[in-house]
């Protein structure tokens, strides 16, 4: 859902969304499913400079470059493990979340320092995705003051035996299972994507699509 919101028509305003649940409840494995998409930029860890930099050592072409926000625009982006990013220090975080928070009103970001002046980016349409386990208090408290602007998710988990742990550790088929999984996802994808035209179709036809 959070990568088909770049097929809204005429939607101009970014979506993050965080996955929350227990450790080994399949969080990045689900996520990891989409790192291959021509459609995404994965990112296991990034820095506050990595979004907008302004190494002094580089030109502003070398910096466009390295910049996180241009390679972001119009894709999914995949953080499958946010929980560095969140127990960072508490200036490095209020960083990073300000500029995040920034990039999701749509408007691009521009920044200011002695290196290299005022540079920047204007609107930069994109979706992001992440995971972790639970949200520091700091990071509550930062959204307060700065909005509330990503949405989280805590999904239900299926209670697992131990029989069914014990079947999946013999189980000698799981990548195949994944690599089957994958397949179908893509090529759900590709037809999504083409934006079939549905405009004929009754209601009673859409319902069985």
């Amino acid at each position: 859902s959070v990568k088909c919101v770049l097929n809204i028509k005429d939607n101009d305003l970014p979506f993050m969304g965080v996955i929350l649940a227990a450790p080994s409840s399949n969080k990045t494995l689900i996520l990891e499913l989409f790192r291959k998409h021509f459609q995404t930029y994965y990112s296991d860890h990034f820095t506050p400079p990595a979004l907008l930099g302004n190494n002094t050592s580089m030109t502003e072409a070398q910096l466009q470059k390295k910049d996180m926000i241009p390679k972001m625009k119009d894709n999914l982006v995949i953080t499958p493990e946010l929980a560095p990013i969140f127990t960072a220090n508490e200036d490095d975080l209020k960083a990073v979340i300000g500029k995040i928070i920034r990039l999701l009103d749509g408007k691009g970001f521009t920044g200011d320092t002695g290196a290299h002046g005022q540079r920047g980016y204007t609107e930069t349409m994109f979706t992001w995705i992440g995971a972790a386990v639970e949200i520091p208090d700091l990071v509550w408290r930062l959204f307060g003051v700065l909005g509330y602007k990503i949405y989280f998710l805590r999904p239900k988990v299926s209670t697992v035996t131990v029989d069914e742990l014990a079947d999946d550790l013999i189980q000698t088929d799981f990548k195949e299972k994944i690599d089957n999984v994958e397949k179908a996802l893509f090529d759900y994808l590709k037809t999504f994507d083409s934006a079939p035209n549905c405009e004929n179709i009754s209601i009673t036809d859409k319902k069985g699509i």
